[in-house]
């Protein structure tokens, strides 16, 4: 094992055989620490694949929110500085760390006191930079294995000595995911409208516009349960632009996310808000007539400009402010089960900006909290039943160089051993309906389940 704490680690890099990255992933050994990110939805997004390749160089593991939790997850990015990417890297991600964020991290960026309530099962946040790890562009065609070295001579030696086993198909699993027939949501139809009626109140009297509320589900798995069969399972049923897998231990997060929450090139920052949502239609012409509803909705509409207005105001804070805009508006995007609008929103970053102000600016996502942001999450700490660990939080990579990617984790399954938990939430305005959105959270979560080989029930009655 090397340290980054006190000298630079180089990576070396050399071109390997394209196979899809999910047949790479699937051949692999199976490790204590990995990930798989996965850019590679059919949605506007990026291309480019990255999957490590072995145990990490070095890893952190925050358990839970602490005096020095902030610090200690800070401190670790900070040795982003002696890491070193080959020259003239041929990916966005050319070394650097891997992670994710739980949600109960805005704690690090706003002064709000969180109510005690059960914990989620997954640790508050983990970090790896990996020792080797490949990366796949599915539009080129390229793919590329990277090492790290303590010089660029040892990153080339160490390269050599990788000898990758050949690409399994996905379509033969590692193991097949097994799973209980059934789940039951923590929110009844009748708790979930008493919270949504607060939410309500609230907004009549003027604390907030909108607030984002979820539902969870939790289930006993068998030893057999597999995590990264469940991820490339719901690879196939629902292929998203910002899925991940995540492993750190035995907790592993299964996320086939479709939004991101901000990506950084150079001085150029990114995020693309989701807010609107229909199930699919059972035929084309069905599944068109959903579609034309939800983009002419006035109260969708309405909650969408909403939200993207409070993008714009949090990349404002960041942003040179004449350089934001929302260069792609209102277009839809078409999943498994269901149907969002989506816009995308970019800026030029100001000068001397850290990945701290950023990540303070952007985290967690509007479109998962509410409008205004700090009030609507004050309300959702009150009226949700548990916490929400890393759902609603953020996973993706980090570069030395100021580059990084990071989606909302929604769509996602959290798995400890003989656990695994999903949730799916539903944004509450002024003429919500308590019915309607408890059956949206139902629509959301289908992809889940399917992949786990569940029904949702709730009350012995499915969703």
């Amino acid at each position: 094992m090397y340290s980054i704490k006190n000298k630079k680690i180089f990576y070396a890099t050399r071109n390997i055989a394209w196979s899809d990255p999910a047949d790479f992933f699937n051949a692999l050994p199976a490790a204590s620490c990995s990930f798989f990110i996965d850019n590679a939805g059919e949605s506007a997004g990026g291309t480019v694949s990255y999957v490590s390749v072995g145990e990490p160089l070095e890893k952190i593991i925050i358990p839970s929110p602490s005096d020095s939790s902030c610090g200690l997850f800070f401190k670790y990015l900070d040795k982003l500085k002696n890491i070193v990417p080959p020259s003239g890297p041929p990916f966005p991600f050319s070394g650097g760390m891997a992670g994710y964020l739980s949600y109960e991290c805005l704690v690090f960026f706003e002064d709000i006191k969180l109510r005690a309530k059960p914990a989620a099962s997954a640790p508050l946040a983990a970090l790896m930079a990996p020792r080797a790890f490949a990366a796949f562009d599915a539009f080129s065609r390229r793919a590329s294995l990277f090492c790290a070295g303590a010089t660029p001579a040892a990153a080339l030696k160490n390269l050599a000595k990788i000898n990758l086993p050949p690409a399994r198909k996905s379509g033969t699993l590692l193991n097949t995911p097994a799973a209980p027939s059934t789940s039951l949501p923590d929110f009844t139809p009748t708790s979930f409208a008493r919270a949504v009626r607060a939410v309500k109140n609230y907004i009549s009297f003027g604390d907030i516009f909108q607030a984002n509320i979820a539902r969870r589900w939790r289930m006993s798995l068998p030893p057999s349960a597999d995590g990264r069969a469940m991820f490339l399972t719901l690879r196939r049923i629902n292929p998203s632009p910002y899925a991940c897998y995540l492993k750190f231990g035995p907790t592993e997060i299964i996320s086939c996310s479709p939004e991101l929450l901000v990506r950084v090139r150079g001085r150029i920052v990114e995020t693309r808000p989701i807010a609107g949502t229909r199930p699919r239609g059972s035929t084309p012409a069905a599944d068109h007539r959903l579609s034309v509803a939800l983009l002419g909705s006035p109260k969708e509409r309405a909650e969408h400009i909403m939200l993207v207005d409070l993008e714009r105001n949090d990349l404002g804070r960041v942003c040179l402010p004449s350089t934001i805009c929302v260069d792609e508006k209102m277009s839809l995007e078409w999943y498994s089960h269901v149907t969002h609008i989506v816009s995308n929103v970019r800026g030029k970053l100001k000068k001397n900006i850290s990945r701290r102000d950023i990540l303070r600016a952007m985290f967690p996502g509007g479109t998962i909290t509410g409008c205004p942001k700090i009030r609507s999450m004050q309300i959702i700490d009150e009226v949700e039943p548990v916490s929400r660990g890393p759902y609603c939080g953020s996973a993706g990579w980090f570069s030395p160089t100021g580059d990084m990617e990071l989606n909302i984790l929604i769509r996602t399954i959290i798995k400890t051993p003989r656990l695994a938990e999903f949730y799916a939430g539903a944004g509450i305005v002024a003429d919500s309906n308590p019915l309607r959105e408890y059956r949206e959270t139902s629509h959301k979560a289908r992809a889940l389940a399917e992949a786990l080989g569940v029904k949702l029930l709730d009350k012995g009655r499915e969703a």
